[in-house]
């Protein structure tokens, strides 16, 4: 994880930042496929991932010859077409030649919450104990080596979270209506859940 300060221009602070990366090795895979998580669960005002953030970041891995996907599956009642209409997400992808991808508009595949029982066995055991994560995620999680998956969150606090450090960020993986249960006292542990499967 690497937190950059912007002040000497977006283009420079990532390209420090890959800089820093890249001490571990390359960034893309043989595919030069790049999967971008954006924090685009709403349209209002300091709750996503900044645009201008997102396109310096496509710049960059253009520059590389990358094959850009930005992909999100928006909350709280929101579709993604619209969040990325209105954010102007879109408006960046297509300036940048990336491909958008809607979660929330794909087929899905079902897995198993592992992390602890169903409250019928224990109260304090998990609601939901199946959920359903979109095909594209499934695809990146079984080929994990051909492709490259970079995170960008938004850095703010959350109610059950506290604070978020980009981690709850994933929660954006498993489909709206199996994200909703559990999003209590269980939300670190189905978080880690999605992890192990990420």
């Amino acid at each position: 994880v690497y937190i950059m300060d912007t002040n000497q221009g977006l283009q420079a602070s990532v390209k420090e930042m890959f800089a820093h990366l890249e001490k571990e090795g390359p960034i893309l895979t043989s595919s030069k496929e790049v999967y971008i998580k954006v924090n685009g669960i709403d349209f209002k005002k300091h709750v996503h991932t900044s645009p201008e953030v997102l396109e310096a970041v496509i710049n960059y891995l253009n520059d590389l010859g990358a094959k850009v996907h930005v992909m999100e599956n928006s909350t709280q009642a929101n579709m993604t077409r619209v969040v990325f209409a209105i954010t102007g997400y879109e408006e960046v992808c297509k300036r940048t030649g990336a491909s958008v991808i809607y979660l929330d508009e794909e087929e899905s595949e079902i897995f198993e919450f592992k992390g602890k029982p169903s409250n019928k066995e224990d109260p304090k055991g998990y609601i939901l104990k199946n959920f359903r994560l979109p095909k594209t995620v499934v695809k990146i999680i079984k080929n994990r080596e051909k492709f490259t998956y970079i995170n960008i969150p938004k850095l703010k606090t959350h109610s059950m979270a506290r604070v978020t450090l980009g981690i709850k960020n994933q929660w954006g993986f498993p489909i709206h209506e199996d994200r909703g249960k559990d999003h209590n006292f269980n939300l670190h542990s189905k978080i880690v859940d999605v992890y192990e499967y990420i």
